[in-house]
């Protein structure tokens, strides 16, 4: 039957997710995709066709494409972790380089005083109990 169908020949979206997806899709499912904006759907009359080229196109925008395991391999976990530090590194060594460090915004005195609060309380934490 899917080979009398022509390219654009609109078809309900529960026969396409029967013909194209031999079930393991549901018409939920296209739905979703035409919401994601991969499928393009046609509706007429508040019933939605979709065509075997809005499948095809469908199907090319959802590819996921192939890892390139070349270029993982050749870089390793820890030179990307030194990648990473210098990533972050690089701006504060511009920053100290150009001697303009950002200037913090002064605090109001409730600030200061939630700060002080705070830190007594993770002080106050890190002290081993009188008895134990």
């Amino acid at each position: 039957m899917s080979d009398e169908i022509g390219d654009n020949d609109p078809i309900s979206l529960a026969m396409a997710a029967k013909l194209f997806f031999h079930g393991t899709l549901t018409k939920s499912a296209l739905r979703t995709e035409a919401r994601k904006g991969n499928l393009e759907i046609i509706r007429i009359a508040n019933k939605e066709f979709v065509t075997r080229n809005a499948i095809r196109q469908m199907i090319d925008r959802c590819r996921v494409p192939a890892r390139n395991d070349v270029q993982l391999k050749e870089t390793s976990p820890a030179a990307q972790g030194i990648a990473a530090q210098q990533a972050i590194r690089a701006p504060l060594a511009a920053a100290k380089a150009s001697n303009n460090t950002p200037e913090r915004e002064p605090m109001s005195e409730a600030d200061r005083i939630r700060e002080k609060l705070f830190l007594e309380s993770i002080s106050s934490r890190n002290k081993p109990k009188g008895g134990r």
